[in-house]
């Protein structure tokens, strides 16, 4: 089939060359230029628009107007959205995407049946555009904002970087008390120096520093609209004969305070290692032991007062009184020699026996109740006690607790003056108060 024409009259299909239309036989215009034609048939077509719209009915109509209307937006919406993404590529990149999603949602398909189905709640229909109109607004918005933002970067970008170039510094009153700086800044809106403003243009400047420290910190800040540049230098000056004897003075109380940090230091040291030494030691605490398989012979200390107790060398494990070798009621601390001979070792309320035989006093010149060590403990020497009632002490040999190790004692309600030998091996002192070297 050849190219065909709808006749002016009857607006049926004809032969585009045709003269006389066959179904209403007619004569037909003669055939003009392509241009002429294609205005010709635009108004045929309108024509025909024409006498489609006069057999519809008024739904039909109403609805045929607003499919029209709705084409025409969608089609302007459609070029503005490609037009509005490919410009905000440039600047969002990927978010720009969001837009055309938008047009998607909002644009309807073509099928006549959905189309109608779109139409039948109208106000369903006028609250998702509206949603569409909010959601592309804020988009549009947030590319709108970024846009200025990138413009603002750029501007940041190609802002010059202010300059401080120092000059010279000198002591014009050689007293070392003022010094004169002088300095140039350039591509500046203000400059401060030490928080103090200068000016608020570019230039030369000179300003005078009051030297209150041996070491002042100087702070030069340069400022335009977008950037700044510090520049931090150090004057120093001489210190005077009062700030040199403050100076030496200060020094001297931070050496002290340093030997006395390093000296307490070195007690907390050795106490913490005498401490490890002592627990590294063989020790035990209440209840009844063997001797050899509990515990091992030797000489054991309690290192501090426990009141109440009791302890004693066994024999045996019968309980009977035959087979206690020594024992001792004490509050204070006590030292027991264990024999290899001995089978058990009773021990109540007297807290932990140690093999740690180092000194438990502070002074060994002066010392209260309790079995010490002579040389560890005390020293050798004449001692007075301050005196107290039911008073007792002895001078030992050893400290098996036996009648044995005793070289002499006494018991007293007064003060008591004795003379310890170097030869001894401890002294035993009850309620008898303080005991005090005499010189």
């Amino acid at each position: 089939m050849g190219l065909t024409k709808k006749c002016p009259f009857c607006a049926e299909n004809i032969q585009y060359k045709a003269v006389v239309c066959k179904h209403c036989g007619k004569e037909l215009p003669k055939v003009k230029g392509i241009l002429e034609n294609l205005s010709d048939n635009k108004k045929m077509a309108e024509e025909e628009e024409k006498l489609k719209i006069e057999k519809m009915t008024e739904k039909e109509k109403q609805e045929y107007f607003a499919k029209k209307k709705y084409d025409k937006t969608t089609t302007t919406l459609w070029g503005f959205i490609f037009i509005v993404t490919f410009l905000l590529w440039f600047e969002i990149g990927f978010w720009a995407f969001l837009v055309p999603l938008i047009g998607i949602w909002f644009h309807p398909k073509r099928d006549e049946k959905i189309f109608k189905n779109r139409f039948k709640n109208i106000k369903k229909e006028k609250a998702r555009i509206f949603l569409s109109i909010v959601i592309a607004v804020v988009i549009l918005a947030f590319a709108g904002n970024q846009i200025l933002h990138n413009i603002e970067q750029n501007m940041i970008r190609e802002y010059p970087i202010p300059e401080i170039t120092i000059l010279s510094s000198k002591d014009p009153q050689g007293d070392n008390s003022t010094y004169l700086l002088e300095f140039e800044v350039k591509n500046t809106e203000t400059v401060k120096v030490n928080d103090d403003l200068i000016e608020e243009k570019e230039g030369r400047y000179t300003t005078e520093i009051k030297l209150k420290r041996i070491k002042t910190p100087i702070e030069i800040v340069a400022k335009n609209k977008y950037k700044s540049k510090e520049e931090n230098l150090i004057i120093e000056r001489n210190e005077n004969p009062e700030e040199k004897q403050a100076r030496l003075q200060k020094e001297a109380e931070l050496a002290k305070q340093e030997a006395e940090r390093t000296a307490e230091l070195a007690k907390i040291e050795a106490e913490e290692k005498a401490l490890q030494e002592a627990l590294l030691k063989p020790h035990f605490g209440d209840g009844n032991h063997i001797v050899g398989t509990d515990i091992q012979p030797g000489t054991y200390r309690t290192r501090k007062a426990s009141s109440g107790c009791y302890y004693s060398r066994l024999n045996g494990f019968g309980g009977s009184l035959s087979e206690i070798i020594s024992n001792e009621n004490t509050d204070a601390p006590a030292v027991i020699t264990i024999a290899t001979t001995d089978k058990g070792f009773k021990s109540t309320r007297c807290g932990t026996w140690t093999q740690d035989l180092s000194a438990i006093t502070s002074d060994q010149t002066a010392f209260g109740d309790g079995i010490f060590i002579i040389g560890t403990d005390i020293q050798a020497g004449t001692y007075k006690s301050s005196g107290s009632n039911s008073c007792y002490y002895s001078r030992l040999r050893g400290f098996s607790g036996s009648l044995g190790d005793i070289i002499s004692n006494e018991n007293t309600d007064s003060s008591a003056v004795v003379t310890i030998a170097s030869s001894d091996k401890g002294f035993k002192s009850t309620r008898c108060g303080t005991w005090t070297k005499l010189k």
